[in-house]
């Protein structure tokens, strides 16, 4: 049961990027979801990856002790 949920929560990350790659593509007028993605993540990368970390501990599922 347990991989069925963490699967699950895996498509709706899934689902939840994609929606937001197409609400840039949108705003931004460019229809290619896979050089926007890139192109945010070039854009600047320590922010990028400051802001993956903060959310990944902020949404991490915590083993208790």
């Amino acid at each position: 049961i347990a991989n069925d949920i963490l699967t699950d929560l895996e498509r709706v990350s899934d689902h939840c990027s994609n929606i937001a790659i197409s609400v840039i593509e949108r705003i931004e007028g460019n229809y290619d979801p896979h050089e926007n993605k890139e192109r945010i993540k070039r854009k600047d990368e320590n922010a990028y990856n400051e802001m993956f970390a903060y959310y990944r501990e902020k949404y991490s599922l915590k083993q208790a002790q």
